[in-house]
């Protein structure tokens, strides 16, 4: 929120170019490594999970973000202060 209220939100085409390309064989080693628990034991349909979180992280999150500073913009400038 804070970089949208400094007006350096990455424009959409940025986004579309990074992506949220998650490597299933690393993630899935990772997961391991970290919780010593295998991905399939918390999602059943782990290429779906990928898939949900890729679409939350690059549209629904940014556009709740714009939605928010459109709605509150003043009060979340009185904050920074």
């Amino acid at each position: 929120m804070i970089e949208v209220a400094q007006g350096k939100y990455a424009s959409q085409a940025y986004h579309d170019f990074i992506g949220f390309q998650v490597s299933k064989p690393l993630l899935e080693r990772a997961f391991v490594e970290t919780y010593s628990l295998e991905l399939t034991m918390l999602f059943h349909d782990l290429d779906r999970s990928l898939g949900t979180y890729r679409y939350s992280v690059s549209k629904v999150i940014p556009a709740m973000t714009k939605t928010a500073w459109a709605a509150k913009k003043n009060d979340i400038l009185k904050l920074q202060s």
